[in-house]
């Protein structure tokens, strides 16, 4: 799939728009969502005792990339879990999970949120 065929269509003030867009609602005064906040506390606390013990790497970031994002992150050589009903109930929360392989040999799995902040302006 060549990527060139699917912007064709977009010219650059296209992108343009949406940096600024970006921008603009980076810039704005915004408090913590509580309700995704909790949700994203609940999906990393299951996730950490259900890792405990495996050998895999835990982390999270708040407000990053942008300050209304914050993502957990398992690596591990391998990703391996006992109880999958719970893994399973954490994962519900994110809006959006990625795995992917990583140069070292390892491999990541990300659940990503989304409205972790609402603008108050």
């Amino acid at each position: 799939m060549d990527l060139r065929e699917d912007f064709k269509n977009y010219s650059e003030d296209d992108f343009s728009d949406l940096f600024l867009a970006i921008r603009d609602e980076e810039s704005k005064t915004a408090v913590l969502n509580q309700n995704r906040f909790r949700a994203f506390r609940f999906a990393y606390g299951v996730v950490e005792k259900i890792l405990l013990s495996s050998g895999m790497r835990l982390s999270y970031k708040l407000h990053e990339p942008f300050k209304s994002m914050g993502s957990i992150s398992i690596e591990g050589k391998t990703l391996s879990f006992a109880q999958t009903e719970w893994f399973s109930r954490a994962a519900e929360f994110a809006d959006v999970t990625d795995i992917c392989p990583l140069a070292n040999g390892d491999v990541r799995l990300t659940f990503t949120f989304h409205n972790m902040t609402t603008a108050i302006e």
